[in-house]
């Protein structure tokens, strides 16, 4: 779903790579990789009940789960685009705040806040799947007690 929002910023995506010696047809790939980063830890934060910590960040009053998005980014743009880590960490900590930036435009409303329910939804989550999240987490770990 993240990626209907992105293809906004293929354009700026692909000078800026050009500008790192990345063909500039590489955009997808980066954005992907992007995407990518930004749902696995909104994920993972509603998965592990950090609800509030992924509500924040997406208000704009924390930035807590901002560490993991960009070092998710970094790797996975290292092995989609075969840079070195310096470069990726360069490309990420320019592009990262307009992936940010877009991303809590979408979800806020015109008082700059959102809902968890457009989060759940935006996540693939509703009460029956993350319950069915966290007994996945969990079922490993506790010897099938939730099978």
């Amino acid at each position: 779903m993240l990626e209907k929002y992105l293809g906004s910023l293929q354009g700026m995506a692909g000078n800026l790579l050009s500008e790192a010696n990345v063909p500039a047809d590489k955009a997808p790939d980066f954005l992907n990789a992007g995407a990518e980063a930004v749902q696995e830890n909104l994920l993972e934060g509603a998965t592990s009940g950090n609800m509030d910590g992924v509500l924040g960040f997406l208000n704009g009053k924390s930035d807590g789960l901002l560490d993991g998005i960009k070092g998710s980014f970094i790797d996975k743009i290292t092995g989609s685009l075969g840079l070195d880590s310096g470069a990726a960490s360069g490309l990420v900590g320019a592009f990262l705040p307009k992936i940010v930036e877009m991303i809590r435009g979408a979800f806020n409303d015109s008082d700059g806040n959102n809902d968890e329910s457009n989060v759940m939804d935006f996540l693939g989550l509703d009460a029956g799947g993350l319950m069915d999240k966290a007994k996945d987490m969990l079922g490993g770990k506790l010897g099938g007690l939730f099978s």
